[in-house]
């Protein structure tokens, strides 16, 4: 992948020098071809991103006003964490204006069933 090439592409990771994706201009938010998104716990992730030096080649954004995360299964470092699919749902809106509610009907459906299958004692955030 060339340098050109990257530059259509954006890291989806709360990095010092990321950028608000709802900040970007329509302009801009046309020219992005790509989404990345680290599909993993928050500590891994950041120790990917400390640790592969191509993820720093790519353009980062960030999240200014996240929506409410709903995903309850794992536990999250705030809360303003998103699991990677809330995350992109919500980049993927914001890049391309798209409704991602679907997948986030999806995604409350498969938490439900997941739930179910759980042990009490293995729930949390008061889930029953």
């Amino acid at each position: 992948m060339s340098q050109k090439d990257r530059t259509a592409w954006k890291l989806v990771f709360p990095c010092e020098d990321a950028v608000p994706i709802e900040s970007s201009t329509s302009t801009k938010k046309a020219d992005v071809e790509g989404l990345i998104l680290i599909d993993a716990t928050w500590r891994k992730a950041k120790k990917l991103y400390l640790t592969e030096p191509i993820l720093r080649e790519f353009g980062a954004v960030s999240f200014a006003q996240p929506p409410l995360g709903r995903y309850t299964i794992r536990k999250s470092p705030n809360e303003h964490a998103l699991s990677t699919l809330e995350a992109c749902a919500y980049a993927i809106e914001q890049v391309t204006g798209e409704n991602m509610q679907p997948l986030r009907v999806f995604m409350a459906a498969a938490q439900e069933w997941q739930w179910r299958q759980q042990p009490l004692n293995h729930r949390h955030k008061n889930e029953s």
